[in-house]
């Protein structure tokens, strides 16, 4: 019963964050692949626009709930 009970949970966050983890595996990828071609300065900043974009989507996100 408790099996069932993980399996159902996991199940319920993958299908309501697929998109959401999608979007931060996509955005690892391409960190690390600015990374493997350029140097680790353009790795810096390209992982500091993700992050800003990232936080420009859950704010988005939250003002969307709110309405």
């Amino acid at each position: 019963m408790r099996q069932t009970m993980n399996f159902t949970r996991v199940k319920n966050f993958l299908s309501n964050y697929t998109q959401t983890i999608l979007l931060i595996i996509g955005l690892i990828l391409i960190n690390f692949g600015v990374l493997a071609l350029l140097n680790v300065g353009a790795f810096l900043i390209c992982a500091g626009l993700s992050m800003i974009a990232v936080a420009f989507l859950i704010n988005y996100e939250k003002k969307e709930v709110r309405q």
